[in-house]
């Protein structure tokens, strides 16, 4: 059985994560005016985009899944899809949700 967090829990979580990942940034001496891949993912969670991030980052099962944070708050698996699948290094173009529709990757 799968065990998905709450749709507020999963944002929170995921806050969490990136609040610890830009504290790390910090200390590893980033220019704090020149916001990390963190800082820029926070503001677009707190913004209520919709986010795509792995079922680790949010404590949801399986971890290594894929998992879209709505912007109404529910958490929908998603799908990679790819810009080459036989190439060697698969590159993600998008995610797509169940009902077909796209998501940007969570990575600009």
């Amino acid at each position: 059985m799968r065990r998905r967090p709450s749709p507020t829990d999963a944002r929170e979580i995921y806050a969490g994560h990136l609040r610890t990942t830009a504290r790390y940034q910090d200390m590893l001496g980033y220019d704090p005016a020149l916001p990390g891949y963190a800082g820029r993912t926070l503001a677009r969670l707190e913004a209520g985009e919709a986010m795509v991030t792995r079922g680790s980052d949010i404590d949801a099962t399986p971890h290594d899944a894929d998992f879209c944070l709505e912007s109404d708050g529910t958490v929908t698996p998603v799908s990679a899809v790819y810009v080459d699948p036989a190439a060697a290094v698969r590159t993600v173009l998008n995610y797509r949700r169940p009902d077909g529709t796209m998501v940007r990757p969570e990575r600009t």
